[in-house]
């Protein structure tokens, strides 16, 4: 969506290079492209959809994933119809992706939740290392609901930084680079703070309201969610925040990826996952409605 020489440095909108057609050869090639990402998340979900209905194999983890595959990939085709066919709208995006690519606090932001991944997981494989097995990790220093009863009320804390397995990890520590860089450009270090403050109060809620089918929790994807949900949050209050169609394919993501883990897998934490994104959403409104209350203050009569 943005405008440069092959291997230039810096790119410009297709706006300010109007001469030419250009600004409809950059429609044509987001079109293409659009198109192209949209069509690989279909045909990445088609095989193991067409086994299944096959062999009529639908409890699955792979099926559901696919599943979610299969969706993101309509939401892109909707994106691509309503979104990127409009010049305005795909202005509109283009100079929003401009302002990040040069925004700096997007960078410290990417930075800075990547330390914090590569912390969490130097962290816990020193403590399976040092105990021999996942299970005595947890034991030891992750969200046990009956040592929480106890007293042990510190694992409220830590415990989200523990994760199941190393896919549970990666998953997690690649949206929370990712939706960190967004969430630190928009609203700065509270990001941070509300990524640790959820991931307790997720994990709180997950143990009071999560069920008895597991006596323990962990991971950070309520944290993750309460990201998404603070840059949803503004949105919702303080309009133009984020591009025509954007907001919407982040929730519509977001609650499609909830529902899939969930499908998918018994074990998931479905009641953390809603309570971050919850967490997240309330406090980016409680923010957006405060600065629209501080703008009409400061606004002459």
């Amino acid at each position: 969506m943005l405008v440069g020489e092959p291997g230039a440095l810096y790119f410009r909108l297709p706006t300010e290079v109007e001469r030419d057609g250009i600004s409809r050869a950059v429609q044509r090639a987001a079109f293409r492209n659009q198109l192209t990402i949209a069509c690989m998340f279909l045909l990445a979900a088609l095989p193991v959809l067409v086994f299944a209905a096959w062999f009529r194999f639908f409890d699955s983890a792979g099926y559901w994933g696919s599943v979610g595959l299969a969706i993101c990939g309509l939401i892109q085709l909707w994106d691509v119809r309503f979104h990127i066919a409009r010049i305005d709208r795909l202005h509109e995006r283009a100079a929003f992706f401009y302002w990040l690519y040069r925004q700096s606090k997007a960078r410290v932001g990417a930075s800075a939740f990547l330390a914090i991944a590569i912390v969490i997981g130097g962290v816990q494989w020193s403590a399976v290392y040092s105990g021999g097995s996942v299970l005595v990790a947890f034991e030891s220093y992750g969200l046990v609901y009956p040592k929480v009863v106890e007293g042990e009320a510190w694992r409220l804390l830590v415990g989200a930084y523990l994760h199941y397995s190393v896919e549970h990890f990666f998953l997690n520590a690649a949206l929370l680079v990712l939706l960190g860089a967004l969430a630190w450009a928009l609203k700065g270090s509270l990001a941070l703070i509300v990524f640790a403050a959820a991931c307790s109060v997720s994990l709180t809620a997950q143990m009071l309201f999560g069920g008895d089918l597991h006596d323990n929790a962990g991971g950070m994807s309520g944290g993750v969610y309460a990201l998404a949900g603070l840059v949803l949050g503004g949105t919702l209050v303080s309009s133009g925040r984020l591009p025509s169609g954007l907001a919407a394919q982040l929730l519509v993501v977001v609650l499609l990826a909830t529902l899939v883990a969930d499908l998918g897998s018994a074990s998931a934490a479905t009641v953390a996952h809603f309570s971050g994104l919850g967490f997240g959403l309330v406090v980016g409104a409680a923010l957006g409605l405060s600065a629209c209350v501080r703008q009409r203050v400061a606004a002459p009569s």
